[in-house]
């Protein structure tokens, strides 16, 4: 498999929007980046880059540790940089959670549309890279796909499978792999990717929450950077497609159903759903 995808998930302190991002690139590209940022987070001391708190100066990135705001500023700008003169491409899911929450249980034992919140994303994003490849790729080549350790693995792989075996997905083929890992240097299972991919999750997340919580700020610099040189996709769920997602898993699972007029609706929703990068 000669792509990649890192991906990292991340929610607001305001809990109204949940998120996936992440890169997907060549491996080639992978290994040539990862050489880059080793090179240059390694020498800080810190186990991993982890955005919000080089943001905040938070954990290892607080003024206590010998940082100042310059410095962790500068190091944020120089990973960016470094992303950029790699072709990767950023790929973003989110959903709002008070919509979400509105969605009554799909089955009468009480399963939830997508299992939960990260795995609907978790496989959103999953159809978003596929459909990217489709674009860039021979039909042959599948993905591989690297995510951070979560205690959802096991659901996650059983979903991972059942969307390879899924017929009616023309990009099902596109799936390769699946596996789990740490962002820290060092540790089993250390995949230091999943750093650049912490980029990915916490810009995505700002991109969809700030429109609700802070609808006054500008677009972030380092977004606007990381657009601007690989280009990307960001989309969001929100209740008119829960709605129709929903009928059309009841329908799939042969349980009372308003399948069709929300699969017409579902069909006449404008895709992406808004906001849109690409």
């Amino acid at each position: 498999m000669a792509l990649r995808f890192y991906g990292d998930e991340s929610e607001d302190k305001e809990q109204k929007v949940h998120t996936l991002g992440g890169f997907l690139g060549w491996a080639d590209e992978w290994d040539h980046l990862q050489e880059e940022w080793i090179d240059r987070v390694k020498p800080t001391g810190v186990s991993a880059y982890h955005m919000t708190d080089c943001d905040n100066g938070g954990g290892e990135f607080s003024d206590a540790k010998g940082w100042t705001k310059t410095d962790r500023t500068q190091l944020t700008i120089d990973l960016i940089e470094i992303i950029c003169r790699h072709k990767v491409f950023l790929i973003g899911m989110g959903l709002y959670i008070d919509d979400y929450k509105t969605l009554g249980p799909v089955t009468d034992d009480g399963e939830m549309l997508g299992h939960d919140k990260w795995h609907l994303v978790f496989q959103g994003a999953l159809r978003e890279a596929a459909i990217h490849v489709d674009k860039i790729a021979p039909p042959e080549e599948t993905i591989a796909f690297f995510f951070d350790w979560q205690m959802k693995q096991g659901m996650a792989n059983d979903l991972f499978e059942s969307t390879q075996n899924e017929s009616s997905l023309p990009w099902r083929n596109r799936l390769g792999t699946l596996t789990f890992g740490h962002k820290e240097f060092g540790v089993p299972g250390s995949l230091p990717l999943l750093q650049v991919a912490d980029i990915a999750a916490l810009e995505v997340r700002k991109s969809l929450a700030h429109p609700i919580t802070q609808p006054k700020l500008p677009e972030r610099r380092s977004l606007a950077r990381l657009k601007q040189c690989g280009g990307g996709v960001i989309k969001i769920f929100d209740k008119p497609y829960f709605d129709a997602l929903y009928e059309l898993k009841r329908k799939s699972l042969g349980l009372p159903n308003k399948a069709e007029e929300t699969e017409l609706r579902l069909r006449n929703l404008p895709r992406p759903r808004r906001p849109h990068h690409e």
